[in-house]
């Protein structure tokens, strides 16, 4: 029996490790998933900045076409 109790208490260890393993890597995928969520957020922000056109200081978005006036005589 004491054969038994030692097993189980090797047993109910692994079994504490297994899971002290799972939960360190579900928060490292939790933290590389904030961190490339900011890493996201932060390339849109700098590609919406490089989308304003200087010249007017408006977006230069392809889906709104640019208007010129041309005088005719």
């Amino acid at each position: 029996m004491a054969a038994l109790s030692e097993w189980l208490q090797i047993m109910l260890g692994e079994i504490a490790r297994k899971r002290e393993d799972q939960e360190r890597a579900r928060a490292e995928e939790s933290q590389r998933a904030t961190e490339a969520r900011g890493a996201t957020e932060s390339q849109h922000a700098s590609e919406a900045q490089r989308s304003v056109d200087p010249r007017s200081g408006s977006s230069a978005s392809s889906s709104a076409p640019e208007l010129r006036i041309v005088a005719r005589r």
